[in-house]
C-alpha cells in the first residue's frame, strides 16, 4: 500500500491556464480524494472540495494528506457550482467551501443533499439548493443548460457522535447537450455496493465518464456497507454503464 510510501501514486501538475480558460469541451482534473473540477457546457463544477491539510473539525490534529493538493483554492479558476455528496469531514471540508463562497464574483450555487443546507446556513453560505434522491436541477451554462440529479449511494453521514445519518447522501449525475451531442457524466460519494447502481445505469443510459472511489476499504467486515473494494468498484462502473 502507498500509506507510507505516497511517491507511488503518480503525479501530474495541473494545466492551470488551460483551466483558467472557459472550454466547450468536457474536461476533468482530479484534485485529490474525491475532489475534481469538470468542465462541462462551459459550467465549471467542483464535487467534494477539499484542499486543506487536514479532515477533522481539529486544524491540528485528525486525519492528514499523504500528499498536498495540486493546487491552492486561490489558483482556482471561478466556480460556478460545488456538488457535495454527503457532510463527513473528508468530503464538506468547512476551510474550503468559506473560501470558495469567498470567490471574486461571487459565491458559485452549492448543491447539497437534504440537511445539509442549514448547516450552510450557519457557515454563511446562503447560495445552496438541497436535492434528495432522483430530484433534478438545471443550470444555465455557456450554451443551454446542464442537468444535474442526485442519485442514491449506500452510505451514511455524520459531523458529530450525535447526528448520525440526520443528513442525506448520495451521488450525481449530470448531464447536457454539448455540440448537438449529449453528454452524461456520474460522480458516485462513498459508497458500498447495493442495487442501486443498476438502476442508475438503466435510468440514465450509461455515462461518458464516471468517478467511482476505492479506498479505505479493510477490513471488509466493517468497510462493506459503506466503501466499495476495488472488484466491487468494477462491477459498480459496469452497472452504470461507463
Amino acid at each position: 500500500l502507498p500509506a507510507d510510501r505516497p511517491e507511488r501514486v503518480p503525479r501530474a501538475p495541473v494545466d492551470l491556464d488551460r483551466l483558467q480558460r472557459s472550454t466547450g469541451d468536457l474536461t476533468f482534473t482530479w484534485l485529490g480524494h474525491s475532489s475534481a473540477l469538470w468542465q462541462v457546457n462551459g459550467l465549471r463544477v467542483m464535487t467534494d472540495p477539499h484542499l486543506s491539510e487536514r479532515a477533522s473539525p481539529l486544524s491540528f490534529a485528525g486525519p492528514k494528506r499523504l500528499n498536498a493538493p495540486p493546487l491552492t483554492v486561490d489558483q482556482l479558476p471561478p466556480i460556478d457550482v460545488v456538488l457535495i455528496s454527503h457532510n463527513h469531514y473528508d468530503h464538506l471540508d468547512l476551510s474550503t467551501v468559506q473560501r470558495l463562497a469567498k470567490q471574486a464574483g461571487g459565491p458559485p450555487l452549492f448543491v447539497v443533499p437534504l440537511g445539509v443546507g442549514r448547516w450552510m446556513a450557519e457557515q454563511g453560505i446562503t447560495r445552496v439548493k438541497e436535492l434528495d434522491w432522483w430530484e433534478r436541477l438545471q443550470v444555465p451554462a455557456a450554451a443551454g443548460h446542464v442537468t444535474l440529479t442526485f442519485v442514491p449511494a449506500h452510505h451514511w453521514s455524520s459531523r458529530t457522535p450525535w447526528d448520525r445519518s440526520a443528513t442525506l447522501w448520495g451521488g450525481f449525475v449530470m448531464q447536457a447537450q454539448m455540440d448537438t451531442q449529449p453528454v452524461s457524466v456520474y460522480y458516485s460519494g462513498d459508497t458500498g455496493y447495493a442495487p442501486d447502481f443498476a438502476e442508475i445505469g438503466q435510468r440514465f443510459g450509461g455515462f461518458d465518464f464516471s468517478m467511482i472511489p476505492v479506498g479505505c476499504y479493510e477490513p471488509r467486515w466493517f468497510m462493506k456497507p459503506q466503501h466499495v473494494d476495488p472488484a466491487e468498484a468494477v462491477q459498480m462502473h459496469k452497472d452504470v454503464r461507463a
